[in-house]
């Protein structure tokens, strides 16, 4: 898999605000040690039972992301036995418990994680083919694929989840021919519309955002669950040069009918959650999981793989028109990667490193400021909550996980103060590529 780590990545954050973030970090490291010592010794608190699974998203292999990205920001300081500790764990629960074929919430999830990190916080031995560990997961990965995927077709549960884990172990020949597999059901489940290329998801497989009971299902156009998300998975093919004569006809024909669909008020929401038929677009709120943030990241992502300047233009504006949003707008509640403030504040950092614009840097500086003041200290975990919602209501919990808690925002907090590359946010579709001279 392509790597940034000599490519130029700048700390975005100085001085006061850049010590608070380190502080922050600190505490999430001391309380994700903690809770690991406390699984061990059988502990029931909520945080321990989230981390008692071995999920990338939700989980315990989300840790060992952070602490791998700890260890150069705090060189021996015990992140690396951390980073393995996590990893050991989420491989002993993955072998004890029931686990999905996906990638945030199943047993690709801990591969993709096992994978990222060889060379960075451990070296591979003793398992597999030349001590690869994942050798097992790579033929479990062809055999789902091999009569035809029946799941979704999206990145936390689909295809595109599949497909990011091969990426990831290139150049691996399974890893090569599960990519043919899923851009071959890609292909095969577009559906051609005026417009260009989309994707259907059926209400059996959908999610409850944007759906009224009764529905046959939507055209998601999320990053998490939709159409961006696959966008961003194209891309990553076009810029390997990988299936190029399929995968870039693809990315063409989604991003062209993605593009038609962006017609809301540029000061709500210019992309809907999802296409309903019959029903006129509804506004959604400003996140990675869903909205103009992420979809304006994967956009341009896109357009630098392609060599596209005006899908360069319009993801730019699309961003332009999120950071000039007041803040109080975007239904922003809590502080993680998924949809909270952090992630908004790791997506415009992102922006401003791919494209220099000051605005972009501004953005990202607010989102991490409104992070750090959603932090209350003595409470939730590390002094985070994450706002989970029911039925009946909206509960708040202590959230140590990658995704939506602690350790995707120390994640993020990490990538606003070193210059240290990002490389995990691979998983969300968010690296980028640098630009190409025109």
């Amino acid at each position: 898999m392509e790597t940034e780590r000599n490519a130029a990545w700048r700390p975005l954050l100085g001085g006061r605000l850049a010590e608070r973030a380190a502080a922050v970090i600190d505490d999430i490291a001391g309380e994700l040690a903690a809770t690991r010592r406390a699984i061990g010794t059988g502990a029931d608190a909520y945080p321990a039972r989230v981390l008692g699974r071995p999920h990338l998203g939700t989980g315990s292999s989300g840790p060992a992301l952070f602490f791998a990205y700890l260890d150069p920001a705090r060189p021996g300081g015990g992140a690396l036995d951390e980073a393995v500790g996590y990893l050991e764990l989420a491989v002993d629960q993955l072998g004890r418990q029931p686990a999905h074929p996906i990638l945030y919430d199943g047993f690709f999830g801990v591969g993709w994680v096992a994978e990222h990190l060889k060379g960075r916080a451990y070296e591979p031995g003793g398992e597999g083919d030349d001590g690869d560990p994942n050798v097992e997961l790579d033929e479990l990965l062809l055999a789902v694929l091999a009569p035809g995927w029946a799941g979704d077709y999206d990145l936390i549960r689909g295809l595109v989840g599949l497909g990011v884990y091969a990426l990831e172990r290139l150049p691996a020949p399974p890893a090569r021919r599960a990519l043919d597999q899923v851009v071959s059901q890609l292909a095969e489940r577009a559906e051609e519309r005026p417009d260009g290329l989309a994707w259907w998801t059926p209400a059996e497989l959908a999610l409850t955002v944007g759906l009224r009971p009764g529905r046959s299902g939507h055209y998601n156009l999320g990053v998490a669950h939709g159409a961006a998300g696959t966008i961003g998975f194209l891309a990553h093919l076009v810029e390997l040069e990988l299936e190029g004569e399929r995968a870039r006809p693809l990315l063409e024909g989604a991003v062209a009918w993605f593009l038609a669909q962006g017609t809301g008020d540029p000061a709500e929401s210019i992309f809907p959650d999802a296409i309903l038929p019959g029903e006129p677009p509804q506004p959604t709120r400003t996140a990675w999981c869903y909205g103009d943030a992420g979809i304006a990241a994967v956009l341009l992502r896109a357009a630098r793989a392609a060599g596209r300047p005006e899908w360069e233009a319009r993801a730019c504006a699309v961003a332009r028109a999120v950071a000039r949003r007041p803040l109080e707008r975007m239904a922003v509640i809590d502080a993680g990667l998924c949809h909270g403030a952090a992630g908004l504040g790791h997506l415009f950092n992102r922006l401003w490193q791919a494209t220099g614009d000051d605005g972009f840097r501004a953005a990202a500086v607010a989102w991490f400021e409104r992070a750090l003041a959603m932090r209350r200290p003595g409470d939730g975990f590390a002094g985070f909550r994450t706002w989970t919602r029911t039925q009946d209501e909206v509960i708040w919990r202590e959230d140590p996980s990658f995704l939506t808690g602690a350790a995707g925002i120390g994640l993020a907090l990490l990538a606003a103060t070193t210059p240290v590359a990002p490389e995990w946010d691979r998983v969300m579709l968010l690296s980028m590529p640098p630009r190409r001279a025109r």
